[in-house]
């Protein structure tokens, strides 16, 4: 625990971070359920070790996905690449019922019971980090959050945007 949030600068909530720690387990036990098969279980971090974020032998990351879209489809449940959400819609005492999404060309409404934001990171939106990380220099941030183009945290924006609060 200490190793994690000294790694993350303890901007992290610990509340949060030791219940994701105590609950891995469970986690790995409801996955397996699902019927991922673990073929290339490596520590990513620890007092020594390299954080990773990568794949290196073997197909874990891919049997995760592969079990969970086929879970999906067995229970029916639309599966949409490509498609990037664009806003949370809301009814008129403010609860999330859907999103506006786009693919390609096309403008999509998906309405929901229930709308997870898995946003991740905000490591290529440079005014959040700023905004998060007042007077920290973020020249290597992007190692540690997996900077790719297109983790610039619409999903928090998003909800900001109906209201939400967030903080570090």
């Amino acid at each position: 625990f200490k190793h994690h949030m000294d790694m993350t600068n303890w901007y992290c909530d610990g509340k949060l971070v030791r219940k994701w720690m105590c609950a891995s387990g469970d986690m790995i036990r409801w996955l397996e359920e699902k019927g991922v098969m673990f073929d290339n279980v490596i520590a990513f971090t620890g007092p020594g070790l390299v954080r990773a974020y990568h794949m290196t032998k073997g197909s874990t990351g891919k049997n995760i996905v592969n079990a969970l879209m086929k879970n999906c489809r067995d229970k029916g449940i639309e599966i949409r690449t490509d498609t990037r959400v664009t806003k949370l819609l809301t009814d008129s005492d403010g609860a999330v019922i859907g999103v506006q999404a786009t693919h390609g060309d096309e403008e999509i409404r998906v309405s929901a019971k229930a709308v997870v934001i898995a946003t991740g990171s905000i490591s290529s939106n440079e005014a959040l980090k700023a905004r998060f990380y007042p007077g920290e220099d973020m020249t290597n941030v992007h190692i540690m959050a997996a900077a790719w183009s297109h983790t610039t945290g619409d999903g928090l924006t998003m909800a900001e945007e109906i209201g939400a609060a967030s903080t570090h």
